[in-house]
């Protein structure tokens, strides 16, 4: 079995919505025509476009990004357009915030204290 993680989410703004994750996450996406995978340290965070009609979830995913600095990282999210639903709160294993895409998805930021 191989190690790591991709997760995907479909949209149909796949332009705007990889301005948004390229701004925040300082990171640019391969290019593979409607797959755009972002190659983090840990796994894989991909976009993946479709039609309308299409029949996929364009709402829904669960992910969490693992930053260094919780508080540095949620203020650059907003500056590209996230909308904040809850700010950074103490977590048993950390830090977390809580976080909507331009596209109305909740993700969350995490800083877990070794």
């Amino acid at each position: 079995m191989g190690s790591g993680i991709t997760v995907y989410v479909y949209t149909r703004e796949l332009e705007a919505l990889q301005r948004f994750y390229e701004g925040a996450l300082g990171v640019e996406p391969d290019n593979y025509g409607d797959w755009r995978p972002f190659q983090l340290a840990s796994g894989t965070f991909a976009l993946h476009a479709v039609e309308e009609g299409s029949g996929h979830d364009v709402e829904g995913f669960n992910i969490s990004f693992d930053v260094d600095d919780i508080d540095e990282a949620v203020p650059r999210f907003e500056a590209h357009g996230a909308k904040i639903l809850r700010g950074v709160a103490d977590e048993a294993f950390g830090k977390r915030a809580v976080l909507q895409d331009p596209d109305g998805r909740q993700f969350e930021v995490v800083q877990q204290e070794m």
